[in-house]
C-alpha cells in the first residue's frame, strides 16, 4: 500500500485503534479522510505479526449487504494468504542464512538420504567429488562417494569399518581418516552423522582437510621410534 494512502489520518490513534479491533471495523468520516468514504479495516494476524488491510470504499457499499457477505467471506482468505506470506518469507530468510553458512565454512558437507531420492552437496563438497553442481543428483553424489572412497590408500580399512558404520542406521563416526597417496599427499577427516527428520531419514558426511596434523603426528612418531631406537641398549647410541 503506498505511503500517501496514509497522509490524510488526521487521528493516528484510529488507525491503531482499527488494526487492534479483533473483527472487520467499517467506518465513514474518519477525521482527514475524503467525504462519503468507508474505510474497512480487516485486521490479520499470524505469530510474530499483525496488522491490517485496509480498504478505501464508497461510501454507499456500507450498507449493502452483498458488500457485507462478500466481506465476511474473504477476510479467512485474506488472513490465510498474509500467514502463507509470513511463512513463505521466514523460510526464505532461513534458507538464505542456511546457505550462507554452507557456502563458508571450510568444510565439504554432503547429505544423502536412506532411500536415496535425495542429496546435496555445498560447494566444497561438489569441488571434493568433482561434481557440477548443475548434475547433482543423488546417483551421481552417491557414485562420487564411492568412487572417493576406492581412490584412498587406506581403501581396505575403509570398506571394513564402512561395513561396520552401515549396519545399523543409528551408528555414527567421527574423525575418521580418509588417506590419499603414495606417499601421503592428502589427509581428510571424516565425521558420518546419522540424521532423521520425521519420514526422511539419511545420513550427513562431514570432511575437512586433516593432512598437515596427520603429516605432523607421522613426523613425531617417527622422531619418538628414532629416540627409542637411539636410547636403547645395543642401539647405535649405546655403541
Amino acid at each position: 500500500m503506498p505511503a500517501a494512502f496514509f497522509d490524510g489520518f488526521d487521528d493516528a490513534r484510529w488507525l491503531a485503534e482499527a488494526v487492534a479491533h479483533q473483527g472487520i471495523r467499517q467506518e465513514a468520516g474518519v477525521p482527514g479522510r475524503a467525504e462519503r468514504e468507508l474505510l474497512v479495516v480487516l485486521p490479520v494476524a499470524c505469530p510474530g505479526f499483525a496488522g491490517a488491510i485496509v480498504l478505501a470504499c464508497p461510501e454507499a457499499l456500507g450498507g449493502d449487504p452483498g458488500f457485507a457477505d462478500f466481506l465476511h467471506h474473504a477476510w479467512p482468505g485474506l488472513q490465510e494468504v498474509v500467514r502463507l506470506g509470513r511463512l513463505y518469507a521466514a523460510r526464505e530468510e532461513l534458507r538464505v542464512r542456511f546457505n550462507v553458512i554452507l557456502e563458508t565454512i571450510p568444510q565439504a558437507v554432503v547429505y544423502i538420504d536412506d532411500g536415496g531420492e535425495h542429496a546435496w552437496a555445498n560447494p566444497r563438497g561438489m569441488e571434493l567429488l568433482g561434481l557440477p553442481v548443475a548434475l547433482s543428483t543423488p546417483v551421481t553424489v552417491a557414485a562420487a562417494m564411492k568412487k572417493l572412497r576406492l581412490s584412498a590408500a587406506n581403501a581396505e580399512d575403509l570398506l571394513r569399518e564402512g561395513n561396520h558404520l552401515f549396519s545399523s542406521p543409528g551408528l555414527g563416526v567421527h574423525g575418521w581418516e580418509w588417506i590419499f597417496g603414495h606417499p601421503v599427499s592428502r589427509v581428510l577427516e571424516v565425521s558420518c552423522i546419522p540424521l532423521a527428520a520425521g519420514p526422511v531419514r539419511g545420513r550427513l558426511w562431514l570432511f575437512s582437510d586433516a593432512t598437515f596434523a596427520h603429516q605432523a603426528r607421522e613426523q613425531l612418531k617417527n622422531l619418538n621410534l628414532e629416540l627409542a631406537r637411539k636410547t636403547t641398549p645395543g642401539g647405535p647410541s649405546s655403541a
